[in-house]
């Protein structure tokens, strides 16, 4: 299953590369209109998201609308000193390098996972079948595995062409109830 799971990170990671500059920045104002869309129609107040790194798609038009939603608190990632990840509350300042080089905030409150109502994140790849590949290091598996129940909504964010047929699913994968991709949202069955 290792193998299979390295190859289809090696295909999604390609996938991510071939798409053109002009594509991308195309592909990230649309994904975030229909992010923002989501988050309306889930009633999210506090909505976890991330600072895009290398070929991911670029999640910055996405936090500009989300952080002009009125009621709305947004949280981004951090990898603390114990190596556990915790979504610390983003007001908009400036962050700081943190674990592999990805921006973190440098102050606010954390949130724990089953106070966010929404959780945006990255990935390699995804299936129809609410199956996804991160990295690899399983930070998110790990933060949603304490979440209660049906909390938060769980979306991954990526190019539609990052989606594969299947993604054979690990014991510890916390499987997306969403896509949010440049062609829309899309519930996924679990």
């Amino acid at each position: 299953m290792s193998s299979d799971r390295e190859a289809l990170r090696r295909a999604g990671r390609r996938a991510r590369l071939q798409i053109a500059p002009s594509a991308r920045r195309r592909a990230a104002r649309r994904a975030a209109i229909h992010a923002r869309f989501l988050a309306r129609r889930v009633q999210a107040r506090n909505i976890g998201a991330y600072i895009a790194y290398g070929s991911e798609l670029d999640t910055q038009p996405l936090l500009t609308m989300l952080c002009e939603e009125p009621r709305t608190t947004l949280y981004l990632p951090r990898i603390t000193r114990d190596r556990r990840m915790a979504f610390q509350q983003w007001f908009g300042g400036p962050l700081r390098a943190g674990a592999f080089g990805i921006p973190s905030p440098v102050t606010g409150p954390r949130c724990f996972a089953g106070a966010l109502d929404l959780i945006l994140l990255p990935l390699v790849a995804f299936d129809g079948a609410g199956s996804r590949l991160g990295a690899g290091a399983g930070y998110y598996d790990r933060y949603l595995a304490q979440a209660p129940r049906h909390r938060p909504f769980i979306c991954g964010y990526a190019f539609a062409a990052q989606e594969v047929d299947v993604i054979e699913r690990a014991p510890w994968d916390i499987p997306l109830q969403g896509i949010v991709t440049e062609s829309g949202f899309r519930r996924l069955s679990r």
